[in-house]
């Protein structure tokens, strides 16, 4: 026998004693060494002996990865890979005392001496036996062997050597390895049965399984932390990741690779963990994963850890080296080289599809993640993770996981830029999933997030809004996307606020077709394929004579050519997206109103002290009225995970196996959920109906947040026993007691487990569920001849002894029933007198159904092997192949019950939702018009002036309301309204006669209406006008008393009319003017004066509500588009036009020009042929006349085609995202027109209203789901637009705006007009509750504590920032300056083009590489390769945008610990800020102060150092003798490259004089002389160029300022000496400095630190301010703003 010494190691590698593990520093031990009673030779000739006598026998592999039962065999000692046996155990010379005797002092030596660390600063103390590197060695429990010697590799890891009965116990499938109790019983073992006494482990196991020593002095409290420690995932993520290789379900006893194939299982260990477990025999011939190897599969992770660690590494440098190496490595690489991978992008693939940058991204135990993508297979999670907490996870996207035939996300369509789910092995956490900093919390994973589906083709977005959609967001853009040499500019809009809301769209119910666009017909074609109401709309368009047939067929001829046969590709570009189903979607716009009260028969208290009297009040819910609100688009059908719920087992002998079905049906079967929500009577305290719909929503619908509203006995937190009792009081009489006659095993069990039909029946009788039926199997339903079951019922429950067979599905009356859930019980077999009725056994399988037409499963028994989660349940083939629709193979045979939920398979009709719809917005359902019956009269839209009169003969008041079909004449006023109305009952109108004859002109209809259908009483009618009389009703409305509930619970959202708030401000006005109209506009800047709003004291007839009633003619308006086609706006700016209502100005029929108006430059000349040149007002003395058309004043003419709302009317009216004194917005009277004419639009199977994003933006949301046509993917419901932050458990609007805006495989990240719009909806909520005025005035500004992101504004904050008080900073700075004096102010601005850590976002663009992802682009025209261009400047702005504000947060970091390298001095104090100039749409640049130390150094000896290093000419900023330093520090290439870097400084930092830059010195009439350029000129300004001068800042102090510093004695009356008076306060005395600079030079260069710019070569400025008193001036010019 070959003899091996064994290593012993410490830490600090000197050998032997006891040191601290470096990973957990400090531990919990008596701090005293281990005596050793033996020298280190002693010990290993001990250790010799002990391993030729004890060790021997090994066991290999588990019971099914899932139990503790091992298999013995005598193997070659691992420890002694030499040893020889002859498979029988050793024969031993000594008796186990003598061994254990003998032992001993080897116990007390070798083992010991390090500890394990744990959370809080505290460690485990175990001891242990630390090793040195052995390359053959193995841990006995993950199966892990080190490939790495290089103990600063992450993956390396030390052994240790730890015996059997040191082991803990753990019941966990994730211990691989036998324990034994003492040391007596291992060497027993290992005598009897050859067992192992002894096991070698890695670091993370030993911390995992190690048990603490007995002898430690660890108190109680700090053993039990020590205890929980053990399942942090840093210590168990290797026994987990070897587990999902070779581990088994414990619920069902598969092994993991039986179920997934193994090469599936093996894609999810990363790269670069694989070699750890490649020499094993599962990767042999035989094994399962036989083929697999390091690099394929390939992963479905990327390991970033190398990535981030050179990264940090390189950045903590400090060095101009290192930050070029980290954020821009081309700059430094060999330029005929390979180009080395950037890492500054958003490339890290967050669970919920946001593309995140790996440095900001968030590490998380990647457990769940795993489990919820392995859906088929209970995996072995942490107790402290465990199954229960997978509602984290549940909402995440579906394609995470990418499939082999899916599109992989990239960034700006660079292939070498995939965005992929990513990894990172940290030491304190293990290897860990990255995730979003947005999904980094508890309380945002677990909301319901709507996932857009993945973009097909490109990711390109059409800079122009949808026209093809239902309604179209016209933004009120100033300048649009625009390359420029150096940078693009972005898309800006006009955000206005108002009393009733804020936005920077309007939006109109026609688009313009007649503008050619590339990109917008193909998103058009898209969705046109895709979506069912887009072609619903196509067609109505072309039978309304709106477009031409032609356009429709050109659609579907080019969809068809493009998707037809593509049904994969289509799916797998939908894969993941969810969706909220129309049913849900309406009954939650249903009941979030005041509906959504329940009628409850509650015990309340009057006053304090009385008695509880019963009553029937209103009530809030603590729940939510449906449930599964959100699904996914699963190509596989099994839609969204189910929920897994308790076993519920059960105290004191409780039977809880009703309980455990009922719970099981109600999370499961939405429709049954709201059947019991509907409870006819409502719901009472002694029922248990409300209690389980409490229960369910609070311990499983989790991404709610459970609460029990006020006063509101159905609190979901009741007790299981509780909940318990009060089933039991619906439980049948002869249940109830024990009988005499108990030979019958049926009625035993019956009444022992207290479950059979009568007791499901009890629960659902027919009185208080109408639409739920109970019976003992369907042959009952079907041969029923009594009129009990018919197809009005919505739910069947079927409870028998007979397992189901067959299709899961039946028809009655036409209507089809899917089976929605299948239980199965079964009761354990024993003595009954040892059993308890929780001794039972349960299957429950669920599904979606409606396409979704597989199954989950759980399980239920007592063994606590089956946890809280569902299974996939997979069908065998031969059964799918002879049934359609078969019910779950894995059904048990011969239960004690099996039960059936049957629901109906039913599309929602527009037509039977439509009154629900008006109601939930406020509208009237009680009169009808005969030509459309579904839709009621809508409030009236048209101008005073125009409205017809009262079609009620007799009657000659202007109307209020008409029907939404706009060719029909049916039309009353509000009194003939009211009188018809106000009987309660459903009044029909019939339409009027065809007359000429109609309008509001005095004259006498001579042809009488048709009667309505249902006549108004007389007593109604007793207030209409005569015949002779005229009567005008005002239309000034008032608040609607039905909405406004004074009762003691009207706490809910309620209507406030917009006509009652004379003295607040209006609505911003109604102009249609777009981007389409600005497309060729550069840049417009925008006063002050957009921030203000008109007050508007009249009623709805005010010109705000009249759209443009005015056309331009000329040649073109822009982008080729028809100016007879184009709607003139009355008010770019959004404000309200103050125009009373008695005299209405007559030329409001006409556009003029006026200084307001800022957009007068864009109209088009054109000759003046009208005859109105002596009565049009020109306010502003206009050069060229514009023809002023009056629009045609048809009354007939449809408004769909001219008039628009401001965008708030939609987030405010049809949701109620901002309210007033907690009162919903009810709006203006064409508000309120336009919204109800929206919601008239529904027809058929379309709900656009429900999915407002849907409905504005087709082009983004361009897919429906598969199974439910009605529902668009990827759009929350209007019910989410409402004042509760997280309304129905979905993510709030902020939240769910972040996630569209970072999304990697959507455009709703690249479209800056999407963008916009979740900023106004963001923006509405924030604003709900406040005065609209403070908003006017202060802004809003970014809030990282804000649950909405943005908060009001301070008084003179500056609009954007990142949580800084900007008038508290600068009083902070002016205290400040008098103890820290601040010496440079920089300014640091982007040149996308040479910056680190943008650049290559530059150089991607102007590769033009990307064309290769557009679809023939060699032939295109050219106006359409432009408009390509276009679109790609957009996406390329929004990631440029997000790196910029990544890169300039390292690199005021570098400046601020870089600067004793690069200046020479320490920075001790610094503020820096960002700056955004409104009137452009750049990236913001940053503004700071710096202050340097100035140690060992005089004032003088300072201000010349400081003043050094300033360079003013570019001549001046690398002199030749520096360019080997420059070259050394990384910041020049080559000499090559400083030629390149002048021509950069000349380019960049020379400033050209213009217009905008030049302030006015005199007015001589000569502009040469009058205007003097801001800039001051380093050589033409200076009174001696080679020197730095400090020049006195010109200030005239007022009289009273110069008494006060008089008598604070900082200022001298004037003398003979100073004449004018001297200030003798320094501080009171600023000045400017001006640097020395050849004088040879003639441009005027901003002045800059050389080093800085060669770093980033862009443009910055550098001012000197030491001992120049201009702190003060800077912080007024550029903080207080």
């Amino acid at each position: 026998m070959a003899n091996k010494e064994l290593e012993l190691k410490s830490v600090d590698g000197r050998g032997g004693g006891i040191v601290n593990d470096p990973h957990q520093p400090n531990h919990v031990s008596s701090g005293e060494p281990l005596q050793h009673s033996m020298s280190e030779e002693e010990i290993i000739a001990e250790e010799e002996r002990e391993l030729n006598s004890v060790d021997g026998g090994e066991e290999i592999g588990v019971d099914g990865g899932g139990s503790d039962s091992f298999r013995t065999c005598c193997v070659n000692d691992p420890h002694q890979p030499n040893h020889v046996t002859s498979g029988e155990p050793l024969q031993h010379s000594m008796s186990e005392e003598e061994i254990i005797a003998e032992e001993e002092p080897e116990l007390n030596s070798v083992d010991g001496g390090e500890e394990i660390g744990v959370d809080g600063g505290r460690s485990d103390s175990f001891t242990t036996c630390w090793l040195n590197y052995d390359a053959d060695r193995r841990c006995d429990n993950c199966r892990r062997k080190c490939f790495t010697d290089d103990t600063r590799s992450p993956y390396y890891f030390d052994m240790c050597l730890i015996y059997s009965h040191k082991i803990k116990g753990l019941s966990t499938p994730l211990r691989k390895i036998k324990k034994h109790q003492t040391r007596e019983t291992a060497v027993r073992a290992y005598r009897q049965r050859g067992e192992r006494d002894r096991y070698y482990l890695c670091r993370e196991c030993c911390g995992f399984l190690s048990e603490i020593d007995a002898e430690s002095d660890a108190t109680v409290e700090e053993i039990r932390r020590l205890n929980k420690s053990r399942f942090q995932w840093s210590k168990l993520w290797p026994s987990f990741y070897w587990d999902i290789l070779v581990g088994s379900d414990t619920d069902s006893g598969a092994v993991f690779h039986q179920v997934y194939p193994g090469k599936h299982l093996w894609r999810f260990i990363p790269h670069s963990i694989r070699r750890y477990w490649l020499d094993e025999d599962i990767f042999g011939p035989e094994g399962a994963y036989y083929g697999c190897s390091e690099h394929l599969p390939p992963s479905y992770f990327r390991d970033r850890t190398f990535d981030l660690n050179d990264f940090v590494s390189n950045i903590n440098l400090y060095t101009s080296r290192g930050f070029l190496q980290a954020l821009d490595p081309s700059r430094l690489a060999d330029p005929n080289g390979e180009d080395p991978k950037q890492f500054l992008l958003p490339d890290v693939l967050c669970p919920w599809g946001c593309g995140e940058y790996c440095h900001r991204a968030i590490p998380f135990d990647p457990s769940l993640l795993i489990q919820r993508h392995l859906s088929k297979v209970q995996l072995n999670l942490s107790p402290s993770n465990g199954h229960d907490k997978l509602f984290l996870v549940e909402n995440s996207r579906l394609d995470y996981i990418r499939l082999d035939n899916e599109q992989v996300d990239t960034v700006l369509m660079n292939d070498n830029w995939k965005v992929l789910p990513s990894v990172l092995l940290s030491p304190a956490k293990g290897l860990c999933i990255l995730y979003c900093r947005n999904h980094a919390s508890r309380s945002s994973q677990r909301r319901l997030y709507t996932h857009p589906p993945k973009k097909v083709g490109n990711m390109l977005s059409s800079t122009r809004p949808d026209c093809l959609s239902h309604c179209v967001v016209r933004p009120r853009s100033v300048s649009t996307v625009r390359a420029r040499a150096y940078n693009t500019t972005m898309t800006a809009n006009i955000f206005t606020c108002g009393y009733a809301g804020c936005d920077s769209a309007n939006v109109c119910l026609e688009g313009k077709f007649n503008i050619p666009s590339l990109t917008l017909f193909n998103h058009e074609v898209l969705s046109y394929w895709a979506r069912r109401d887009i072609q619903d709309l196509a067609s109505a368009k072309v039978d309304q004579g709106k477009i031409m047939p032609e356009l429709r067929h050109q659609w579907d001829e080019t969809a068809r050519r493009k998707y037809e046969g593509e049904e994969e590709m289509l799916s797998m570009a939908t894969r993941g997206a969810t969706f909220v189903p129309t049913f849900n979607a309406l009954k939650l716009q249903q009941h979030c109103t005041e509906e959504s009260r329940i009628v409850a028969v509650v015990k309340l208290r009057q006053r304090t002290g009385d008695q509880e009297t019963v009553v029937s009040v209103p009530l809030q819910r603590s729940w939510s009225p449906v449930i599964h609100n959100v699904n996914t688009q699963d190509p596989h059908k099994y839609g969204a995970i189910m929920k897994g719920i308790r076993p519920y087992m059960g105290r004191n002998g409780n039977a809880t196996m009703m309980l455990w079905t009922v719970v099981g049906m109600v999370s499961s079967c939405n429709s049954l959920h709201y059947a019991i929500d509907q409870k006819r009577g409502g719901h009472h305290y002694d029922n248990y109906s409300a209690y389980i719909l409490a229960h369910v929503n609070t311990y499983y619908m989790k991404h709610r947040d459970s609460s029990c509203p006020k006063k509101s006995p159905f609190n979901g937190r009741k007790s299981v026993s509780f909940l318990l009792g009060m089933i039991e009081k619906l439980l049948p009489h002869h249940m109830t007691t024990e009988t005499e006659d108990e030979t019958e095993d049926f009625g035993s069990n019956e009444r022992f487990f207290r479950f059979n039909l009568e007791y499901m029946s009890k629960l659902f009788p027919q009185s208080e569920y109408p639409n739920v039926r109970v019976c003992s199997d369907i042959e009952e339903v079907w041969q029923d001849n009594t009129g009990m079951y018919t197809a009005d019922q919505d739910v069947f429950i079927t409870v028998g002894k007979t397992m189901p067979d067959g299709n899961a599905h039946f028809y009655l009356g036409g209507m089809k029933y899917e089976a929605r859930v299948v239980t199965a019980i079964d009761v354990e077999e024993g003595d009954r007198h040892r059993l308890t009725p929780n001794h039972y056994l349960g299957t429950r399988f669920a599904r979606h159904g409606g396409g979704y037409s597989e199954w989950w499963k759980q399980s239920r028994g007592r063994d606590h092997k089956s946890k809280q989660m569902m299974k996939q349940h997979v069908q065998a083939r031969g059964r799918t192949s002879v049934l359609d629709d078969p019910y779950p193979q894995d059904l048990p045979d011969s239960c004690f019950y099996y039960v059936c939920v049957f629901v109906k398979d039913v599309q929602p009709v527009a037509e039977e939702y439509r009154l629900d719809m008006f109601r939930s917005i406020g509208a009237q359902c009680n009169v009808f018009c005969g030509c459309m019956n579904a839709n009621p009269l809508i409030v009236c839209g048209r101008k005073k002036d125009r409205r017809r009169r009262c079609m009620i003969v007799g009657c000659k008041t202007r109307e209020k309301y008409g029907c939404s079909n706009y060719g029909c004449r049916t039309r009353v006023c509000e009194e003939c309204f009211n009188g018809m109305s106000s009987g309660g009952e459903r009044v029909t109108l019939q339409p009027p006669a065809d007359e000429d004859d109609d309008q509001s002109t005095g004259s006498c209809d001579n042809a009488a209406p048709q009667p309505p259908v249902v006549e108004a009483d007389d007593d109604q009618l007793d207030h209409v006008p005569d015949d002779d009389g005229y009567k005008d009703d005002g239309d000034d409305e008032e608040v609607d008393e039905d909405c406004l509930d004074s009762g003691e619970y009207s706490d809910v959202e309620e209507e406030i009319d917009m006509d009652d708030e004379d003295d607040e401000e209006q609505i911003s006005g109604c102009h249609d003017w777009d981007a389409d109209d600005a497309d060729e506009l550069d840049e417009c800047c925008v006063d002050d004066e957009f921030d203000g709003e008109a007050m508007a004291h009249e009623d709805d007839s005010c010109c705000y509500e009249d759209p443009c009633d005015l056309h331009v003619q000329g040649d073109r308006y822009c982008c080729d588009e028809d100016p007879c086609d184009l709607d003139v706006p009355s008010d770019l700016t959004g404000r309200d036009v103050d125009v009373g209502v008695e005299d209405c100005d007559p030329y409001e029929d006409y556009v003029t020009t006026a200084e307001v108006n800022h957009m007068d430059h864009f109209y088009v000349e054109g000759p003046n042929e009208g005859g109105h040149e002596e009565d049009v007002p020109r306010t502003n003395a206009v050069q060229t006349e514009v023809l002023m058309v009056e629009k045609d004043p048809d009354p007939d003419e449809s408004p769909e085609s001219w008039y628009s709302a401001p965008m708030h009317v939609l987030f405010n009216q049809l949701g109620s995202l901002c309210t007033r004194f907690n009162k919903r917005i009810k709006g203006t009277q064409f508000q309120q027109h336009f919204v109800q004419t929206v919601v008239s639009s529904m027809r058929g199977f379309s709900f656009p209203l429900l999915y407002l994003t849907g409905m504005l933006f087709p082009k983004h949301f361009w897919s429906s789901a598969s199974y439910d046509r009605s529902a668009i993917l990827g759009v929350m419901p209007i019910s989410c637009y409402r004042g509760k932050q997280y309304a129905d458990g979905f993510a709030s609007t902020s939240q769910q705006a972040k996630t569209y805006a970072t999304v990697s495989s959507s455009t709703t990240s690249t479209d800056h007009h999407f963008v916009s719009h979740l900023y106004d909806s963001i923006a509405n909520r924030a604003q709900s509750g406040l005065d609209s005025r403070d908003f006017k005035r202060r802004g809003f500004k970014v809030s990282s504590t804000s649950e909405n992101g943005i908060e009001l504004g301070e008084a003179d904050d500056s609009r954007l920032n990142e949580s800084l008080n900007s008038k508290q900073a600068a009083r902070n700075l002016a205290a400040a300056s008098q103890y820290v004096g601040f010496d440079v102010f920089v300014t640091f601005t982007l040149n996308a083009s040479k910056h680190p850590g943008v650049r290559h976002l530059y150089d991607w663009k102007q590769s033009m590489l990307w064309t290769d992802k557009i679809d023939n682009w060699r032939h295109l025209t050219t106006d359409q390769q432009h408009e390509v261009k276009q679109s790609f400047e957009m996406a390329y702005t929004s990631i440029l945008n997000r790196n910029w504000l990544e890169t300039r947060k390292l690199l005021i970091e570098f400046v601020i610990n870089s600067a004793r390298r690069i200046l020479g001095r320490e920075c001790i104090d610094a503020f820096f800020r960002d700056e955004y100039q409104e009137s452009s749409a750049n990236v913001c640049h940053i503004h700071g102060l710096m202050a340097l130390c100035k140690k060992e150094l005089s004032n003088e000896e300072f201000k010349e150092f400081i003043c050094s290093l300033q360079r003013n000419a570019v001549c001046d900023l690398i002199l030749t003798d520096e360019i080997a330093h420059y070259i050394e520090e990384g910041l020049l290439r080559d000499v090559d490259d400083w030629e390149r870097f002048v021509e950069t400084g000349m380019e960049v930092l020379s400033h050209k004089c213009d217009d905008r830059c030049k302030r006015r010195v005199d007015d001589t009439g000569d502009d040469e002389k009058d205007l003097k350029c801001r800039k001051r000129h380093p050589v033409y300004d200076s009174i001696d160029p080679i020197q730095n001068e400090f020049i006195p800042l010109p200030f005239q102090f007022s009289e009273e300022c110069l008494t006060i510093l008089s008598q604070c004695e900082f200022y001298e009356e004037p003398s003979d000496e100073f004449p004018n008076g001297r200030i003798v306060l320094d501080s009171l005395k600023p000045t400017r400095h001006i640097g020395k600079v050849t004088p040879s030079a003639r441009e005027n260069m901003s002045e800059v630190f050389p080093k800085y710019f060669a770093l980033t070569r862009s443009m910055q400025n550098h001012q000197i301010v030491t001992d120049t008193n201009g702190v003060s001036r800077y912080v007024v010019k550029y903080i207080v703003k």
